[in-house]
């Protein structure tokens, strides 16, 4: 079995190792932040800085210049467009009533349906969407909300669930966080939580489901267990009720894991993203709390170095991830972009890493290393 952990620390050793001894050090700030220009939600208005000339002699390239090779539809102005949709639909849901509840639903079915019919056309398109940066200041609320309905319909579609299963677990994804609006002023903070602050954060599972109850008497149980049950840990360790494997519905544990791992892959107000293959780590290793289903899909589909990844190989080359390798997650299809020399090159190429054994990824240019997680959501 794929111990990630193990090869992990395997390949870290070795990039220890072999770090190139004549080349100038990257700075690891600058790159975080010049990569992060790659990762960007559709924005609307916005209005970009120049960036300035780099001399790039002697040094790796900007991660600012490196591009990524689009999919076959990745320029699929539908799934765009589909995307701020459904973040628009998410910042509903701070004034839903029993009076526009309908409405918000029927655009919500539209949305996860339309989200459904994309993965079965590109299932890239909309990735790319979820590893970007956050469009607004709020998006850890909202965009958040949208991310884990697309992550959580990935998943669950590789599962063989049903369509219905697919328009629950759907819904039930983008309201999964609607007692976190009672609690914004304490999670905007610029500081990490206290205990008190995270006890006081620990109620809004249940102020999530009163909220709902009071919109819909009729809403389906399966949502309202999603929405109470998420923060629930298979080891009981979680919250609000610590309730144990054989009491947390099953959607709940999938919706929980991706909740856990779109939060550590994102800014917070409190701390920056998280590294990716550490966010994985962190996953194998606590197969006690999450149901192994997930977490395997989860590394089988998404990988330890998600598409977007601005990465360097052990041959100098650098380039981006645009493709996983199913149950290979350390070889994915990586489009190169710069040669060994930090030259951009012309004609960009893709290497297929998984056909390709003597060739590894030695670097990626994202995030910080992962603490707990008590203070990623």
């Amino acid at each position: 079995m794929l111990k990630i952990s193990d090869i992990l620390k395997k390949n870290r050793k070795k990039r220890e190792a072999k770090l190139f001894s004549s080349e100038k050090k990257i700075d690891s700030k600058e790159v975080r932040d010049e990569s992060a220009k790659l990762n960007k939600a559709p924005q609307e208005n916005k209005r970009e800085e120049p960036l300035k000339p780099r001399n790039t002699e002697r040094e790796p390239p900007s991660i600012s210049s490196v591009k990524t090779v689009k999919s076959e539809n990745a320029d699929n102005k539908e799934a765009e467009s589909i995307y701020k949709e459904a973040i628009s639909l998410s910042q509903q849901m701070g004034g839903l009533s029993s009076q526009n509840w309908e409405l918000f639903y029927k655009s919500a079915k539209k949305n996860i349906d339309r989200f459904i019919d994309i993965f079965e056309s590109d299932e890239n398109a909309l990735l790319r969407f979820f590893f970007s940066d956050y469009c607004s200041s709020k998006g850890y609320l909202y965009q958040h909300a949208v991310n884990v309905c697309v992550l959580s319909l990935y998943i669950s579609r590789s599962l063989k669930y049903s369509r219905d299963q697919l328009r629950q677990i759907g819904l039930a994804a983008l309201l999964h966080d609607i007692g976190l609006i009672k609690f914004d002023d304490l999670i905007s903070r610029n500081k990490r939580f206290d205990t008190e602050d995270y006890n006081e954060i620990k109620k809004h599972p249940i102020a999530g489901r009163n909220i709902m109850e009071k919109i819909n008497s009729n809403i389906n149980i399966e949502i309202l267990d999603v929405i109470s049950q998420e923060h629930e840990r298979l080891d009981g360790s979680g919250y609000p009720y610590a309730l144990e494997e054989k009491d947390i519905s099953e959607k709940a544990r999938l919706i929980g894991l991706v909740d856990c791992y779109e939060a550590m892959m994102h800014v917070r107000p409190y701390r920056d993203k998280l590294k990716s293959e550490e966010v994985i780590k962190f996953f194998t290793q606590q197969k006690a709390m999450f149901e192994y289903k997930f977490i395997k899909a989860l590394i089988d589909l998404v990988g330890v170095f998600p598409i977007t990844t601005p990465v360097k190989l052990n041959t100098r080359e650098i380039g981006v991830v645009i493709k996983q390798n199913y149950q290979m997650p350390l070889k994915p299809v990586v489009n190169i972009t710069h040669n060994a020399q930090g030259q951009k090159i012309d004609a960009l190429k893709a290497i297929d890493l998984a056909s390709n054994f003597s060739i590894y990824i030695q670097e990626c240019f994202m995030g910080h290393k992962i603490k707990d997680e008590k203070n990623s959501e």
